[in-house]
């Protein structure tokens, strides 16, 4: 019987000691980029449409004036001729984007806070970098959120 007992708690230590700590799950296995917080969506300009053109790391883009603006250019591919980047409503989302770059595959993982006590968005790009290869990978990280409070200013971060 003290055979039996010793055994089963063997086993139920056996188990503990190997199943009861969770470990994370290596983002790497599942490499697509997220939104969190007040982010609602990604924003694709489309394979037509290239953004290379872009000077500024940062944009804040609050109206249609200042998205006709940005520095983009119909790519030359048969069939791209006419393309144009999907339409936004500037008067309920604006367009954030922030450069960030990576060597081989990367993650990026978008997310925008607001911080009412300093009247603050925080828009923070972390990237998590996958394989070993020497590639450059960059994203202009751009997002659509809600029409930003009057008064808030941005502030950029990449990790």
């Amino acid at each position: 019987m003290k055979k039996l007992i010793f055994i089963s708690l063997m086993i139920v230590g056996f188990g503990v000691v190997f199943n009861g700590c969770e470990k994370e799950e290596d983002p790497c296995l599942n490499p697509f980029d997220t939104i969190s917080g007040l982010a609602e969506a990604n924003y694709d300009f489309g394979s037509c449409i290239s953004t290379v053109g872009l000077l500024d790391n940062q944009y804040i883009i609050k109206t249609q004036a200042e998205f006709d603006e940005l520095a983009i250019l119909n790519n030359n591919t048969a069939g791209c001729e006419q393309a144009t980047p999907t339409p936004i409503d500037f008067s309920t989302y604006t367009l954030l984007g922030l450069y960030a770059d990576g060597a081989c595959e990367v993650i990026f993982n978008r997310n925008l806070e607001k911080d009412d006590q300093n009247n603050v968005y925080i828009y923070k790009v972390s990237k998590v970098e996958c394989g070993a290869c020497e590639r450059l990978e960059y994203s202009m990280n751009w997002v659509l959120v809600r029409k930003l409070q009057e008064g808030y200013t941005v502030q950029f971060v990449v990790e």
